[in-house]
């Protein structure tokens, strides 16, 4: 972006790189500065150069926020001009009401290893909706109601694998002028608008909506968020859980990138631990089909059934 405030210093010998504050190599880690002053920001804020085996990166915004700094709090010159943001729009309630069903495939899959009860009190918990042809509907609704999007999935009521085609949303009732285009879209995490009614539970968090649901059916204690996908595990979107106990369940091929941000978390002041229950008991075949935790617990089931 051009007359970015913030830069990763320029290396000008040993002396500007500095130990990683993740994996703790002496000399791999780059701080940001303020382009204007060349002051860093924070010790800990920038970016380790070993990116597989690491993968650190924390930017100047991610510090802010999570700080509750405004981004442009240290803006160097006359020429930057705070941006106002653009609010998110919202999806009418009447459709989510008009979808809450429980007939989907998914849910059909489910009845083969939980009860239709149970499988019944978490749809109507999570607000999850049905298409008429089956799809599963997981609505992304922020901590204050609000309904950002949700996502449209099909899956196979034999086997519960999903379809590589995914919709949205906001996208359908766009297609169909059922709500205006030009949707400004804001991603919210999935089971957001639990937190109020479960202040003090501990926070589950994965990647998958699939993989909230099935956690609820074997650990209900916990509160089970998603956040939507591998890479979606960011500060702004976690911020609602502030203050929170939050342990993360990474997918067998996730494990190391989220250990890595989980430590990059902790430093922005999250309450936050990983769990490696997934990728201390999956098979080498297990991890190599990259499975996710609800491939995992489906799994267990079976194989306790077969007994």
């Amino acid at each position: 972006m051009k007359n970015y405030p913030y830069s990763l210093e320029k290396y000008t010998g040993i002396g500007t790189r500095y130990r990683c504050p993740n994996c703790g190599d002496k000399k791999s880690f780059v701080r940001y500065v303020d382009s204007a002053t060349g002051q860093h920001i924070a010790d800990h804020v920038g970016k380790c150069n070993h990116e597989s085996s690491c993968g650190y990166h924390l930017t100047p915004k991610q510090y802010f926020l999570s700080n509750n700094i405004g981004y442009n709090h240290y803006v160097p010159t006359k020429k930057q001009t705070k941006q106002p943001e653009i609010k998110p729009d919202f999806i009418p309630e009447e459709f989510v009401r008009k979808t809450q069903s429980f007939k989907n495939n998914f849910f059909d899959f489910l009845t083969q290893y939980f009860s239709t009860d149970a499988i019944k009190e978490v749809a109507k918990k999570y607000l999850i909706g049905s298409t008429k042809s089956g799809e599963t509907v997981f609505y992304q609704i922020d901590i204050n109601g609000n309904t950002r999007t949700g996502k449209i999935i099909k899956y196979d009521p034999r086997t519960g694998k999903r379809s590589k085609k995914m919709d949205w949303v906001h996208s359908r009732l766009m297609r169909l002028s059922l709500i205006k285009n030009g949707f400004h879209l804001k991603q919210c995490l999935f089971g957001e608008h639990l937190l109020k009614q479960y202040p003090n539970m501990d926070v589950a968090l994965v990647e998958g909506e699939k993989n909230a649901v099935c956690g609820v059916l074997i650990d209900p204690n916990k509160l089970w968020l998603a956040v939507g996908s591998k890479q979606e595990l960011k500060p702004d979107k976690l911020l609602p859980l502030k203050g929170r106990n939050i342990i993360l369940y990474p997918d067998t091929d996730a494990t190391e990138a989220w250990e890595a941000k989980a430590n990059g978390l902790q430093f922005m002041g999250f309450n936050i631990k990983i769990s490696k229950i997934v990728s201390s008991k999956a098979t080498n075949h297990q991890k190599q089909k990259g499975y996710d935790f609800f491939d995992f617990i489906i799994d267990e089931l079976i194989g306790t059934a077969s007994q």
